[in-house]
């Protein structure tokens, strides 16, 4: 049997209580590796969801740490979307309502998500509207979606009604912001 002395207890709760700093450099560490077996995307990236189709950017990324930093809706990376001396934006494939689509993350240095962006939250179709957006990130590290809706009215069969139609058109702009946070303005009007 083990007998415990107050120093063995000291050492024992010296050495615990260094764990989660010992675990957070070496989250950081892996962070570092993973992002070296990515690839940068070439900007301009466009986007739509008509087209959804992705190059492979990334095809030598690390698996085992895409499933320790990946969201979970996630099935794999694109790549690295840009990088500053405090931020990393990385956009992994996520499945949409009508295929893949891109899922932006932002980590701080250590591996940490600061934030995410899901840029087609519109995307989809019911039974009386329909949208489509499109995307493009610009070389200025900035992301623009815009969006078009149609709806319309349905009568007592589950028709449409004619001449019931709208279309109303929007624009998001979105940057990164000094704390590692995507600010968006969104601009929307009825056509």
């Amino acid at each position: 049997m083990i007998k415990f002395t107050p120093a063995l207890i000291i050492i024992f709760s010296t050495y615990c209580s260094t764990l989660p700093l010992h675990h957070q450099s070496d989250k950081g560490d892996r962070f570092r590796h993973y992002i070296t077996t990515l690839n940068h995307i070439p900007l301009p990236l466009r986007s739509s969801t008509l087209h959804l189709k992705f190059n492979n950017v990334s095809p030598g990324y690390d698996r085992k740490e895409f499933e320790l930093f990946h969201d979970r809706n996630t099935t794999r990376p694109l790549g690295i979307l840009f990088k500053n001396t405090k931020y990393t934006v990385i956009a992994d494939i996520s499945i949409g309502d009508q295929g893949p689509v891109p899922f932006f993350t932002c980590y701080d240095d250590k591996g940490n998500v600061t934030d995410s962006l899901a840029p087609y939250p519109l995307s989809g179709d019911d039974e009386e509207s329909i949208t489509f957006e499109n995307l493009l990130v610009t070389a200025k590290q900035k992301i623009v979606v815009t969006d078009t809706t149609n709806t319309w009215k349905l009568d007592a069969k589950g028709k449409a009604i004619p001449h019931s139609t709208k279309i109303t058109a929007g624009i998001t702009y979105y940057s990164l912001s000094p704390r590692g946070k995507f600010l968006s303005r969104h601009i929307s009007s009825l056509l």
